[in-house]
This record gives C-alpha cells, structure tokens and sequence, in this order.
C-alpha cells in the first residue's frame, strides 16, 4: 500500500556526486543510493535496490506495481531526465521502505530495521 506520496520540485537540488550503488547501515535503518538511469527505468532500479537493502533476490521482491502505477512514475521520471526538468522529485513509501526518485537519475531507498 502507497503511504504519503509526493512529487515536487526542488530547484537546484540534482546533486550527482554519489551515483554509484552505496549502502549505508546505521543501528535502524539501511539507505542504497544509486542511479537508476543505469537500469533504464526507475521502477526496476527501486525493485534492485529494495533487494539489495534486503539482501534478497530482486525477483522475490513484491512487484512494485502492488504499490504504484510504475508506468506513470516512469512516464514522470523519465520526461524530467530527457527535458530540461531534472529537478523533479518523487517520494513515496512502500511497506517499510521510503523512496525517492530524481529526474536527474538519483534513487534512495531507506528501509527501517523491522527484521526485512
């Protein structure tokens, strides 16, 4: 189920310094930041990246369109990336992970700790 989705702008904000895969584990949370222009789609990069913050395979992860229409977020992620709108942003939570998708390509996935 689709908790607190947002989209806005943040002007200025397509920091694009930390696009390689990283996964950072604190003592109650794990946050992966990727780019998710490498996979082509968004949707796909937040469904790899759910996996790896979960240390599972990306094909036992629930499909991500039991949440949120993936085409549209798609459609509004990648128009941002091929316009001259990068700087749109898009936040949504699934379960116990907190996403969010950049137009410039930027993707964090957060999961708090519940045994996931």
């Amino acid at each position: 189920m689709v908790q607190d989705m947002t989209c806005e702008e943040s002007p200025g904000d397509t920091d694009a310094t930390n696009r390689d895969s990283t996964r950072d584990a604190g003592p109650s949370e794990t946050i992966v930041r990727t780019e998710w222009v490498e996979s082509g789609r968004p949707s796909i990069a937040i469904v790899e990246a759910i996996a790896e913050a979960t240390g599972r395979d990306p094909v036992s992860v629930a499909p991500l369109y039991e949440h949120i229409d993936s085409d549209a977020l798609d459609a509004l992620v990648t128009a941002a990336k091929d316009s001259s709108r990068p700087d749109v942003r898009v936040s949504f939570s699934v379960d116990v992970f907190t996403i969010v998708v950049d137009g410039g390509g930027g993707l964090e996935v957060r999961a708090r700790s519940t045994g996931v």
